[in-house]
């Protein structure tokens, strides 16, 4: 009876263990045949593995036989926000076209490594049409070295891609390396929102460039290379340049010898821009016609902290001074010296902020104030009136100075007051 039990207890296992593996054909065996069909690996793994091929924005798409790979090209994110695309040929223009992606998310888009002679309206007028809110654009050409750049065809922007580029409202930073006509250039002219502009091969000349550029309300990061500015400017260019002050910081024209020439009348006007902190002149060509040499003029740049390439001026120690506060305190002589002083006293960060504004109030495009007979602590000034975080413990440091160097923190509030450096005890 024993045995009999334990058999019926073998089959009824047995019919169980059938009906699971029969259960188990009819969910897997449909789906084990559709992922090979479609090409991919048996054991559920995804139908196709994309693996980034380098820095370049190009994917290569592994089948399960690695001899069968193909290379293509497609939009990826790099990082949050960011799009890239890398258009290297008609093929990919095709691709972008029919596969454009999402853009609700993001906030920059790369065309890069870009190969086509002309960038097609239709791929730019997508992305301004998509890309309402985005804050930064590029156009950007192989990766080679700079020094190839001078001998390399860029590719072109028509006018009405550059009218669609314009139409990108929210544009914070712009990066152009290619050819654009003058022209086109005077579009980007209603991007107020714009702060960086970087631009590489353009047919312009200097007029072309800087009186667009002095439209910009919000400008303060300028490039131009592989451009040529070898001709003397004439007085409404000189006034555009210098209407720039208050507003750029930084103004490059590249460091190699291949770059944008730049001829010396522009640096008369440069120097009228005394919120410049960082220069970078290239090669400067011809002279002054009343027989000055430029780099004098350069010494008006208080706030200039690096010039390139070095060795251009000959006392470029004098634009910034490499003292440290507290050796000892004592009165500045400068602006440049204010600041090395602030650094000390609130951060260098935060105290590079302030040339800028001051600028600004010095010249009534910000609303100025007077704070040499303020009761307010200099910290709570800076808080409060320039939105800055000074460093813990700034407190202290601006009452030590208020009680044992009264002449410095008069000099102080003197310099946030919008008035000239050096100032009598």
């Amino acid at each position: 009876m024993p045995v009999t039990n334990d058999f019926r207890s073998i089959q009824l296992l047995g019919a169980v263990t059938i009906v699971l593996v029969a259960f188990w054909a009819i969910v897997r065996v449909p789906e084990m045949l559709s992922s090979r069909s479609s090409g991919a690996p048996s054991g559920g793994v995804a139908p196709a593995i994309f693996v980034s091929a380098g820095t370049e924005d190009t994917f290569e798409l592994q089948s399960k036989q690695p001899a069968a790979s193909e290379t293509i090209t497609r939009p990826c994110s790099s990082q949050s926000g960011s799009v890239s695309f890398a258009l290297s040929d008609e093929r990919s223009v095709h691709s972008l076209l029919r596969d454009f992606p999402d853009l609700s998310e993001a906030i920059e888009f790369r065309l890069v490594d870009v190969r086509v002679d002309t960038v097609p309206d239709k791929v730019i007028e997508k992305i301004a049409s998509f890309g309402q809110d985005l804050k930064r654009f590029f156009i950007l050409g192989p990766q080679i070295p700079p020094d190839a750049w001078l001998n390399e065809k860029p590719p072109a922007v028509t006018d009405i891609g550059m009218e669609y580029i314009s139409r990108m409202l929210n544009l914070q930073r712009l990066g152009l390396r290619c050819e654009f006509s003058p022209q086109g250039l005077r579009r980007l002219a209603r991007l107020e929102n714009l702060r960086t502009l970087g631009l590489s091969h353009p047919r312009l000349t200097a007029k072309d460039s800087f009186e667009t550029v002095a439209k910009l309300p919000n400008i303060e990061r300028l490039s131009v290379t592989y451009a040529d500015f070898s001709e003397p400017i004439d007085d409404a260019t000189h006034q555009a340049i210098a209407s720039l002050n208050g507003r750029l910081v930084e103004l490059g024209f590249g460091e190699w010898e291949a770059e944008t020439k730049i001829h010396a009348s522009l640096i008369p006007a440069i120097a009228e821009i005394e919120s410049l902190r960082w220069l970078s002149l290239g090669p400067v060509v011809g002279s002054l016609d009343d027989g000055t040499d430029y780099r004098d003029h350069l010494q008006k740049l208080t706030y200039l902290e690096r010039i390139d390439p070095s060795g251009t001026a000959p006392t470029l120690s004098q634009f910034r001074t490499r003292e440290r506060f507290p050796v000892q305190y004592r009165t500045v002589e400068s602006p440049g010296e204010m600041i090395v002083l602030l650094g000390y006293l609130i951060g260098e960060g935060e105290a590079r902020k302030l040339p800028r504004e001051i600028i600004r109030r010095r010249l009534g495009l910000s609303p100025a104030e007077d704070f040499t007979e303020s009761r307010r602590p200099v910290s709570q000034i800076l808080k409060e009136s320039f939105d800055l975080d000074p460093l813990p413990g700034s407190l202290d440091l601006f009452g030590r100075i208020s009680l044992g160097y009264p002449e410095i923190d008069r000099q102080i509030r003197h310099y946030l007051s919008g008035l000239d450096i050096p100032v009598e005890p």
